[in-house]
């Protein structure tokens, strides 16, 4: 081989690879504009998930006030979903190596108020928010239905329906709730969970306000009637009915790229 051929061929892979390294630039930039593009777009999420509550139909106040905070907790995860993927696309962008790319990832694994690293459902949450995928859960329809039929017995129908805070939705009334929220590919799971505490401690921490509408002259003699009407009504006071709906979707807007 001759010495001129030599040296075109050294240059023909010089060429080569000045364009290998070009496409790798140009890809890492296109990443980094898409993700810029995506948080920019956070602000139009923000006004859609307003305009889905309002265009809520429920069936009454504490509904919509459960859709609206559903929608506003999932337009804070797109958020900081987005955010931290355009730390990591930087990261990528500018080749500042794993070190660099853990810590920009890492910032988003600790509270920024007591410094602690998040963990269990939360960073599942913060991670699921990357790929758009959300999840949650909540008391469903007949939680502690029990117990606050034996308060009932013991207030009456109208004392427990003006006063009873608590509002526990089908899965089907969740579903579409979600729906209006701006979700997609919505699943919901129903699961009985009885909660081994008595019902007077329940009633305590949980049914203050009825506990309050009571006389305090006339309290011990209302808990002795309330823990009667448990009684009958749960079979015992160890066992109080709970059914936790869980739930998973990908919001409406996040299309699969």
């Amino acid at each position: 081989m001759s010495s001129s051929a030599g040296v075109s061929e050294l240059m023909d892979a010089e060429k080569k690879a000045s364009t290998v390294v070009a496409e790798a630039r140009a890809a890492r930039s296109d990443r980094l504009k898409a993700a810029k593009a995506e948080a920019g777009a956070a602000v139009d999420d923000l006004r859609a998930a307003r305009e889905s509550e309002h265009a809520l139909t429920t069936s009454s106040d504490s509904d919509a006030k459960e859709a609206q905070a559903i929608a506003a907790t999932a337009d804070g995860e797109i958020h900081r979903g987005r955010e931290a993927k355009i730390l990591v696309a930087e990261a990528e962008e500018n080749n500042l190596g794993v070190k660099a790319f853990n810590q920009r990832w890492n910032r988003w694994a600790i509270c920024g108020l007591c410094e602690q690293r998040y963990h269990g459902v939360v960073m599942n949450a913060l991670g699921w928010a990357c790929w758009k995928m959300y999840a949650g859960e909540c008391g469903g329809a007949d939680s502690c239905a029990g117990a606050l039929l034996a308060v009932s017995d013991v207030l009456g129908d109208v004392a427990v329906e003006r006063l009873n805070p608590w509002t526990f939705p089908a899965a089907g009334e969740l579903r579409c709730l979600l729906h209006g929220a701006g979700f997609r590919d919505v699943v919901v799971t129903s699961s009985p969970r009885p909660v081994q505490c008595t019902a007077v401690e329940w009633y305590r921490t949980f049914g203050k306000v009825f506990l309050e509408s009571v006389p305090v002259a006339d309290r011990a003699a209302f808990l002795d009637d309330y823990r009667t009407a448990c009684a009958h009504r749960l079979g015992g006071e160890n066992r109080l009915d709970f059914v936790r709906l869980r739930w998973r979707a990908v919001r409406r807007d996040d299309r699969s790229r």
